[in-house]
């Protein structure tokens, strides 16, 4: 686990809060969408693959 949390709201919505540090992620069908203020966690989110 990367320690995200499923958003209340919106299913499809997680996001991760470290200190100062905050990401979000949102994903539909093949699309994802990451949003994220610290651009080194940005490269490694980005650089996992995922297998479904």
């Amino acid at each position: 686990s990367l320690g995200f949390t499923n958003s209340n709201v919106n299913r499809n919505v997680y996001y991760l809060y470290k200190g100062s540090i905050f990401a979000i992620l949102t994903s539909h069908a093949d699309d994802t969408l990451i949003v994220c203020n610290e651009l080194s966690l940005l490269h490694h989110l980005s650089s996992i693959e995922v297998y479904s």
